[in-house]
């Protein structure tokens, strides 16, 4: 069905195709997602990078969910780096740069040492 939502960030109202009956939560997201305005691009980008974060993480459910966390504090800008090191021996960074761009490393050292 043809309707009109409201973008949640920006307010715009646009022409959305949704299934009959659907509630405005939904007639309202779906205009988001449409929208093009800085907030709504910004969702979308901490949505998929989110998506990243769960595969990255897959293996280790609580530690996704803190970078989660962490990843929202870093987009409403509370904090710049994060550094998570899990009982697996990887260290895990998630930081965002100057343009905003998002960044998640996950590394693992492998350090080999002989005493006599």
């Amino acid at each position: 069905m043809d309707t009109t939502g409201t973008c949640k960030y920006c307010g715009q109202t646009r022409a959305v195709r949704v299934p009959k009956d659907s509630p405005e939560e939904v007639i309202d997201e779906t205009a988001t997602a449409e929208c093009n305005c800085p907030g709504a691009k910004t969702a979308r980008k901490v949505e998929n990078f989110m998506d990243k974060v769960v595969e990255i993480f897959e293996d280790i459910p609580e530690v996704s969910k803190l970078a989660q966390e962490a990843i929202g504090l870093i987009n409403n800008n509370k904090i710049q780096k994060i550094t998570i090191m899990p009982i697996d021996g990887t260290k895990v960074t998630i930081s965002s740069n100057l343009k905003g761009q998002l960044k998640i490393t996950r590394e693992r050292k492998i350090k080999k040492e002989v005493t006599e």
